[in-house]
């Protein structure tokens, strides 16, 4: 059968040809993406970076005695099975969905044989591979948690539009997975222009589809800050109709945050090889955007970096760096006052920790910072390759995703932390409480 050659295929790139953008957007997902799967024994809901991810995430935690099931599960208490079941479960399930991935694309390449025509003529295989995951999620068969993972879904379509629950734990679960969201923001702009694309080339609606998709695609990038954002604003609410302690606003300012996202999705300029020739015509409105979305990025990056550290891990390096400079005693004499003045902990960390090196926390913000200014990239003179070439811009994808899954081991372990702290206090008032009645008591 001959093959007429769409308009168009000089275009497409090795990259392209190697992988195009579903596949991409499977690996993502398999690899780092974005995962969940419950246990329906424990009720367990896992959402994580990736399968795969989240597999290992529950694995080293695990050998941490953290238990991150009774973290985000329905009910409280031990749970009958063993750590080791809970992350052998989530490999089972990353396997089910990377086997077929594997098979899909050895058939894929031998057909195309990398030539664009045929990848084009082909482009159904990785689009038959993605209605398989999501049918693994909507449609979960038995022995793969059917029950755990519609909860699972239940709780996608409650965060869909900003929901939160009520319980501490489902409430953690929610938001978890709505930070996860964030990180892949990306990754559902590029299953959106995927199914996009495949259903213009199919309907033959030509270049108004395409302008169309260009147009719907940021509004998609918009909808993971957009949860969180709504998510924070319930929380403040909640707290201010039910009098309890505080102003809420940390709530308020989390909300910020995530608004602060907003500029930098609408404003995007184009790289900055094709800025040049607009610049050189000295477009006012072209310098005024490209500025305003330059300062949008850079109170971006350094706030959400300060929430990270500071909120998400209860870390005290900010904090610490403040006293230093206070007293104006240098960072490289600390170690030798540390014991007569200062904390008892590593500099800038925390009291409690669970990671045996303090190495690893140095190391997680040293990465957190580096990955949060990687749009520098797309503002350099390298601004082509990783602003317009997919491999690039697929390789800043997998660094987001990479600085999340590192993220959720502290964010784990630091809500592990402060339940463990809340327990203690709830130990405590429960004693003052009997003492108090003990007391009323015996004046009776």
């Amino acid at each position: 059968m001959d093959v007429v050659e769409p308009a168009g295929d000089r275009e497409l790139k090795y990259f392209d040809l190697l992988l195009p953008l579903p596949y991409r957007v499977a690996l993502s997902l398999v690899l780092g993406t974005k995962g969940g799967e419950v246990f329906a024994e424990h009720q367990l809901i896992e959402t994580g970076l990736g399968i795969w991810a989240w597999g290992a995430n529950l694995q080293y935690l695990s050998h941490l005695k953290i238990d991150v099931p009774s973290l985000i599960r329905h009910q409280h208490g031990i749970s009958p099975r063993s750590s080791l079941s809970d992350y052998l479960s989530t490999y089972r399930l990353a396997l089910v969905v990377s086997i077929p991935l594997l098979f899909s694309l050895i058939l894929f390449w031998p057909l195309t044989h990398l030539k664009a025509t045929l990848v084009l003529y082909y482009n159904f295989f990785p689009m038959v591979y993605l209605g398989f995951v999501v049918g693994v999620f909507c449609l979960p068969a038995r022995g793969l948690a059917a029950s755990g993972r519609s909860q699972f879904l239940s709780m996608l379509r409650r965060i869909s539009i900003g929901g939160l629950a009520l319980s501490k734990n489902m409430k953690f679960a929610d938001i978890l997975l709505a930070d996860v969201l964030t990180s892949y923001s990306k990754v559902l702009s590029d299953f959106f222009a995927a199914i996009w694309a495949l259903a213009s080339s199919t309907l033959g609606t030509g270049d108004a589809s395409a302008c169309a998709g260009r147009t719907l695609v940021p509004l998609i990038t918009a909808i993971p800050p957009l949860i969180r954002f709504r998510q924070c604003l319930t929380e403040y609410l909640r707290l201010r109709a039910s009098g309890g302690p505080g102003s809420g606003g940390q709530h308020l300012a989390n909300a910020l945050k995530y608004a602060s996202a907003f500029p930098i999705i609408f404003l995007t300029p184009p790289p900055l090889g094709q800025q040049a020739e607009t610049l050189e015509e000295g477009s006012p409105a072209r310098k005024l955007l490209s500025s305003s979305w330059l300062l949008a990025v850079v109170l971006n990056s350094l706030y959400s970096f300060y929430w990270d550290v500071a909120r998400d891990w209860d870390l005290t390096l900010f904090s610490s760096l403040a006293q230093s400079v206070r007293t104006l005693r240098p960072l490289s004499r600390r170690s030798q006052t540390q014991a007569r003045q200062g904390p008892s902990f590593p500099f800038g960390l925390r009291s409690q920790r669970w990671f045996p090196r303090a190495g690893f926390y140095y190391s997680a913000i040293l990465l957190d910072l580096f990955l949060r200014f990687t749009w520098i990239l797309k503002v350099s003179p390298y601004s082509e390759y990783f602003g317009t070439v997919e491999s690039g811009m697929m390789l800043l994808v997998w660094a987001e995703i990479f600085r999340r899954w590192i993220w959720l081991f502290l964010r784990l372990e630091t809500e592990w932390i402060r339940r463990a702290a809340d327990r203690v206090h709830e130990a405590l008032d429960a004693t003052e409480l009997e003492g108090e009645e003990v007391t009323s008591r015996g004046y009776v």
